[in-house]
This record gives C-alpha cells, structure tokens and sequence, in this order.
C-alpha cells in the first residue's frame, strides 16, 4: 500500500494555458485539483507567447462575415500535415466563456500555408481580449517584455491604460492571467515553486499520483483520478534537444519515459528566426519580412522567402546549414528600412553606437564594405542584392514568390508599392545583423491518443496519465497552420484530458 502526503484527484503539472485550462475544467467538474509550477511564475512559454488559439469554424468568424467549413479546415491540415488530425473543441471555448473568457478575431490574419487547398485567407485565430489585473488579488503571473513588444499597438494599448489607472495586459499574460482568474475563482489550489520529481505507480503499472518537490519538502500527492501533464517541453534540456522558460527542461516527459511513455518528433521545434543583442534573443517576426530586407546565407545568396511563417523560416535556416553555412544567417538592410522600422529592439532611424559596438549591428557605407566586415564573398553579395533590388521594382519575387502568399502580407509595409514585402536595399548606410534559428519551443514530446492518454512504446495507454501542449508530441507534426496553432491543441487536449478523467470511473 503506497503512503502519501497529500490527497486531490487530479493533479496538472504545469502553468501555461493548457494546464490551466485542465486544471478549471477539472475543478469545474467537481473534482478536487491542484495545479504545480515547478517556478514562482505562473504562465510558462505561453505567457512569452501572442496569445492567439488557431479555431477553425470559430463562433467569431460570422461577426466578419467569415463563413468557414469544417471541410476546409480538415483539407487544410490534411494538405500540410499530411495525415489526420484531431478536432479543435468547440465545447472547450464555450466552457471557458461560461466562466467569463473573453474572445477577439485576429483579423486579418491568413493561415501560415495560405496558398494549401482549404485555407483561411481571412483568420481562424482567436486572441483574449485585454484583462484588468487588478481583478487579480495573487499576481505571480510571468512577465515578459517580449510578448508585450510583439505588436506595437499592444504596447501603446497598454500604456495608455496604464495612465488612466487600469492594469491590463494582453497577448500571452492576458491569456495566462484570465484562464488563472477562472482557476482562483473556481477553487484550484495552485502551487507554485513545485516542480515534478516522478511518477507514483501501483503494482499494475497505473500512474496513482506524483512526488512534488515544492520548495525544500518532498511530497508524495495521490491523485485519486489521473495524472495531467502540461509542463511544457525541453528546449532548456540540451541533452534532449540540441527558449524562452527558464523552466522548460523536460521533467514531465522524462518522468513519464522513466515508467515507459513512448515519444515522437524530437527533434522538431516551434522554430522563430531570433536576433542577438547581448547575449538575449529577439524574436525576429518583423524586421526580415518588411520592405528593403533579405536574409543571406554565408555565401551571400538568399535561400528562402523571407515573409514566410516564422516556424518554416526557422526551419530553412537549419536545413540550409546542411549545404552552406546558415547558423548564423545575415538579414542585410539599409538606410530606408532603419528609418522606417523597428530592427529587434531598437526604434526607427536610432542606431546607438552600442549596439555598433556590441557587435549586434554591423553598419556600412558601402555594400562591399559591408560584405568585407561581416566576411561574406562581396561579390555574391553585390549579385544577390542587384537581383532582389529588380525583384523590388517590378513586384515580383521570381526566386522565393515574396509577397505572393497572402499570409506574407500580415508583417509587410501597405503604403510600399508595387509589393508591400519587397523594397530595394540602395540607400547607404548598409546594416547587416546576425540571425540564428531559435525557438519559441520543442514539438517533440509524449505520443498521446485521442483522449490525451499517454501511450507505451507497446501502443497502450498508461493508465492514469494524461499529456496536452508540448508535453505531448504535436498534433500537427513538424508543420505549423496558423497563429494559435500550439496554444490551440494544448487548451484543448487539456479540456479533453479533465473531460476523461471525469467519466472514468476509479
């Protein structure tokens, strides 16, 4: 008979959207529940995140004249995934707005693979709409500078309330801080700085419950109905994976291996093109896709469209490592684009000399100077260049169709003609900054069935054990279909998970 510490019937390890969405619906359904975060911040990477969750056929859509088909959306991911995948959860949505979510459309906002047979050139992504913290009265949600800065408007947004005395956010900390109001105001009882340290079986191999260390004591937590493991991924393990949370190094896929969990796709990640500015990565969504920008390798050629989806950008710059060297990668601009737009953190038409210095930005006044500072054939360069600069005039990317894709239009300049992603780089100084493959997570992770039952390596399911978000290997497989697409499968496999748990008898 094992002896434990605590008793609930369900314990959810982790913070982020998915486990939090689990631990409500949990709750929502009579069951007693804690939730543990292994650090003193709830939110995880979604809290770093946009905040959207990509939701085909969403109630939202017909308010913009949207009429989307479930059709569609399966072709879609059947065009990019190749194989089938699960539904998205319709009663998940309406639970949460039940208890008081609030939902905005992204739009517009194309899917990533716009040109697929059955995909939405208007948008099929829903974001939180802004949430007042000072409803909250616990408040160890995780900051981040980044998601705030991820779209300008939301920056000015935010301010602006701030002056007038409100405390909102939004984005990833509006998604995270609501679906915590929902989980206090149900009743969860959340732990923080309680981080897994294993599995608990019984002599049949069913997963009982959990040891947490919470702080400097050890728990052993019976979880009468399951085990729901939504911790995030291992992009902090680089023996697992060679990010952005400092505690996403893969404890609960390792604990759930350690009793024979199977795994898949580890060696895939949420990929997003980053900067360097000391040491600190800058998410580079913006910069690389707007006029009078290209990205070369370190032969000076282009290989990629450069406006396509942060994840597929990523991806080409780790595959073309494989021919020419691309790790790191050159986004190569000029004059007209520094005084027009932001270049990772730094405003436009400001250049400091430190970030000369630092090595972050390297400037030229010439382009061969420039091709000689940062060791790239001048040559090449000069060709590469010359080529976009006719691509630029005449709106037409004949390489890589920049601009053809209407997903590239939703990071693109509009008043820029005749193609609001293409600018010729001829103004003097020239700008060249290092870009690296990073990741805003790991895709890889437990295989889970249907129901979100963690499967062995045997096909069975693990009695007891329940995994959703980048705990579980993704849905959509190395492809990524639009924004939403990783917060989406985790809020809604984690809806699925408590949903199971609930009518199974113990």
């Amino acid at each position: 008979m094992e002896s434990f510490d605590h008793t609930t019937d369900v314990l959810v390890i982790g913070s982020g959207a998915g486990a939090l969405t689990a631990a409500a619906r949990s709750r929502s359904l009579g069951m007693d529940t804690i939730l543990a975060e292994k650090t003193d911040k709830i939110g995880g990477t979604s809290a770093y995140s946009g905040g959207a969750i990509w939701v085909p056929q969403n109630h939202i859509q017909p308010q913009y004249g949207i009429h989307d088909l479930r059709e569609d959306a399966a072709r879609y991911v059947d065009a990019i995934v190749k194989e089938d995948c699960p539904a998205t959860s319709p009663a998940r949505r309406a639970f949460l707005e039940d208890e008081g979510f609030q939902w905005n459309l992204d739009h517009p906002y194309p899917d990533y693979h716009a040109l697929e047979p059955g995909a939405s050139t208007s948008s099929r992504s829903l974001s939180p709409v802004p949430f007042d913290l000072r409803r909250l009265t616990w408040q160890p949600v995780m900051d981040s500078v980044e998601s705030r800065s991820l779209v300008n408007i939301a920056v000015f947004r935010t301010l602006w309330n701030l002056v007038r005395g409100a405390k909102p956010v939004v984005m990833g900390l509006g998604l995270v801080a609501r679906l915590l109001d929902i989980n206090l105001r149900l009743g969860t009882n959340v732990w923080i700085n309680s981080g897994l340290a294993g599995l608990i079986q019984n002599t049949a191999g069913d997963v009982v419950g959990a040891v947490v260390q919470r702080g400097a004591e050890t728990i052993r937590v019976r979880a009468k109905r399951g085990v729901i493991l939504v911790a995030g991924g291992f992009a902090r393990n680089d023996p697992m994976f060679s990010s952005t949370a400092p505690g996403d190094k893969g404890d609960a896929i390792v604990a759930a291996m350690d009793i024979g969990a199977d795994v898949a796709l580890m060696k895939h990640a949420w990929w997003m093109p980053s900067l360097m500015d000391n040491g600190k990565p800058i998410m580079d969504v913006y910069a690389r896709s707007l006029p009078h920008s290209i990205i070369v390798d370190q032969s000076g050629k282009r290989f990629f469209n450069e406006s396509e989806c942060y994840c597929d950008a990523g991806a080409n710059i780790l595959a073309r490592n494989d021919k020419v060297a691309s790790v790191h990668s050159w986004l190569i601009i000029d004059r007209q684009h520094r005084n027009k737009y932001m270049l990772g953190r730094l405003l436009p038409r400001l250049t400091p000399k430190s970030a000369i210095t630092s090595g972050f930005v390297f400037r030229s006044k010439t382009l061969g100077g420039l091709a000689r500072q940062i060791g790239v054939d001048e040559g090449q360069l000069a060709k590469t260049v010359a080529r976009f600069n006719e691509f630029a005039e005449t709106g037409i990317d004949e390489d890589f169709h920049r601009g053809d894709n209407p997903y590239n239009g939703v990071f693109s300049d509009p008043s820029h003609k005749p193609n609001a992603n293409l600018g010729s780089i001829a103004k003097a100084p020239f700008y060249a900054v290092k870009v690296f493959p990073g990741d805003i997570g790991t895709k890889g992770g437990l295989v889970t069935d249907e129901n979100a039952r963690v499967m062995t390596k045997e096909g069975k399911p693990i009695k007891g054990l329940y995994a959703a978000g980048n705990t579980s290997a993704s849905v959509f497989g190395s492809r990524y279909p639009g924004a939403g697409g990783t917060i989406g499968p985790a809020m809604t496999f984690a809806f699925v998970a408590a949903e199971v748990i609930a009518r199974t008898q113990v």
